[in-house]
């Protein structure tokens, strides 16, 4: 017997940004909204890593993402706040990279 799950995550190419017609596909059926959203958090802090370079900025590193990166969302979204891959990359960024000089 087949288990219903009730959040999917998907995945777009950043590269393919605001094109309705680009490719999404599916990576995962979770459970929870909190399960979809700690798989999408797991694969944007993945990826950040491993295109992460010694002394690049948070600033270089999020706009590489923006521009290459994969970008999860959730199908439906949980009550409350929706998450945001963008806004969150780009804090993720900062933890990685360190603050910009002042």
């Amino acid at each position: 017997m087949a288990v219903a799950h009730s959040y999917r995550v998907c995945v777009s190419e950043n590269s393919h940004f605001m094109d309705d017609e680009a490719p999404s596909h599916v990576k995962a059926e979770c459970q929870s909204y909190g399960e979809a959203r700690t798989l999408c958090k797991a694969m944007i802090d993945e990826w950040l890593r491993a295109n992460y370079r010694r002394d690049m900025s948070a600033e270089v590193l999020y706009q590489l993402y923006t521009t290459f990166g994969e970008e999860p969302y959730i199908v439906p979204q949980g009550e409350g706040e929706a998450f945001r891959a963008r806004s969150y990359a780009e804090t993720a960024s900062v933890k990685l990279c360190g603050e910009p000089d002042a």
